[in-house]
């Protein structure tokens, strides 16, 4: 999952929840775990995914990139 392909899908994603969240970190955050995973992130997710974004230049596509590695993404229960 660290191939170009999913890198460039990251990148996509992020440049969606951007025009879809605006610049709202919080709604940015909110929208992408609707729908990656088809629900809504915990507190505890919220708080450390904004620390995380917020934490560097490329936070928020760093991010899609993370959830996109997620077992909860890769795989159907």
């Amino acid at each position: 999952m660290n191939n170009n392909f999913v890198l460039t899908e990251a990148n996509y994603f992020a440049e969606r929840l951007r025009r879809e969240a605006g610049d709202d970190a919080r709604a940015q955050v909110e929208r992408a775990y609707r729908l990656a995973l088809a629900r809504a992130p915990t507190a505890f997710e919220q708080e450390k995914t904004l620390e995380f974004i917020r934490s560097g230049p490329d936070g928020l596509v760093e991010f899609c990139h993370a959830l996109f590695n997620l077992n909860e993404f890769v795989y159907r229960q």
